[in-house]
C-alpha cells in the first residue's frame, strides 16, 4: 500500500512585533511556529504553500540552526568563550542537544570555539590587572569546563614557579599598605590569608613573606 502523505497549508505569515527578522507562520489558520526571515526566503515560503509533516520537521530544523549560529556569534561578538560557555548559552535558549553539537562544530571549524586558545588567552588575561595564582586560575578554567589535563598542560607551559611568584609580589606590595598599622605576627597571618585566597601555593607565599616582610 503506498504511504500517504498529509499536507498542511500555510494560511498566513505575520511579522512578529518584537522579534527582529522573524515571522509567525499559521497553518490551516492556527499558529503553527515562528521562522526567521532567511528561513522563509530560503525554503520559497508562501501562502496557500502545502507542507507535508516531514518538511514542517525540515523547515524547523534548518530555522533552530540559524537562530542557535546567530544567538552563538552574539554571545562570542563580547569576548572568547569556552565551548562549554557557548553550550550552556544555547540550552538556555531552549535549543536541541542535536542541533547545539551541529553549532558547535560548525563554530570550532571556524575556529571561533576553541578551548586550547580560550585557555591560553585566559592565563594571559590572568596574569595582568589583579594576578591570580595557578590554583585559581585552573579552578577557573575547569569551572568553565576546559579539560582539566589541557588546563594543567597549558598552565605549566605559561605559568611557571617565576610567574607565579612575581605576580604573589605584585598583590603583596599593593596589599601591605592597608595593614600596616597591625602587629608584625597579624600582617604576615592576613598577608598569608590574602595570598592563599587568590590562588597561590603555599610555598610560594612563605618564601614571599620572608623576603619582603623580613627586610
Amino acid at each position: 500500500m503506498p504511504a500517504v502523505f498529509l499536507f498542511m497549508k500555510i494560511t498566513e505569515i505575520k511579522k512578529q512585533q518584537k522579534g527582529k527578522d522573524r515571522f509567525n507562520i499559521f497553518i490551516d489558520g492556527n499558529f503553527a511556529f515562528g521562522l526567521y526571515k532567511d528561513t522563509i526566503a530560503d525554503f520559497g515560503l508562501r501562502v496557500n504553500d502545502d507542507l507535508s509533516e516531514t518538511r514542517i520537521s525540515e523547515i524547523k530544523e534548518i530555522d533552530e540552526f540559524n537562530f542557535g549560529k546567530k544567538a552563538a556569534f552574539d554571545f562570542l561578538s563580547y569576548r572568547q568563550r569556552s565551548r562549554k560557555e557557548v553550550y550552556d548559552k544555547l540550552k538556555l535558549k531552549k535549543i536541541s542537544e542535536h542541533t547545539i553539537s551541529k553549532i558547535l562544530l560548525f563554530l570550532e571549524n571556524l575556529n571561533y570555539v576553541d578551548d586550547r586558545a580560550f585557555t591560553k588567552s585566559f592565563i594571559a588575561s590572568a596574569a595582568s590587572g589583579k594576578p591570580s595564582g595557578k590554583k585559581l586560575i585552573l579552578q577557573k578554567l575547569l569551572k568553565k569546563g576546559i579539560d582539566k589535563n589541557l588546563a594543567e598542560s597549558i598552565l605549566n607551559e605559561n605559568y611557571n614557579e617565576m610567574t607565579e611568584y612575581e605576580n604573589a609580589k605584585i598583590l603583596l606590595l599593593k596589599y601591605l599598605p592597608k595593614i600596616r598599622q597591625k602587629e608584625n605576627y597579624e600582617i604576615k597571618k592576613k598577608c598569608f590569608a590574602y595570598l592563599a585566597s587568590r590562588g597561590f601555593d603555599y610555598e610560594t607565599i612563605n618564601i614571599l613573606l620572608n623576603s619582603e616582610l623580613n627586610k
